[in-house]
């Protein structure tokens, strides 16, 4: 639940899911722009 930002059960039930078709290079590009994890 405080992966989700979610409060209780309710609020997370309520949480959008999004799938991502590629979990090994999905938000790389991010990290390395904010020099966050491996990104660094």
């Amino acid at each position: 639940m405080g992966t989700l930002g979610a409060k209780d059960i309710r609020q997370m039930q309520q949480v959008e899911v999004v799938i991502a078709p590629s979990l090994l290079t999905e938000g790389k590009v991010y990290q390395s722009a904010q020099k966050l994890g491996m990104g660094k």
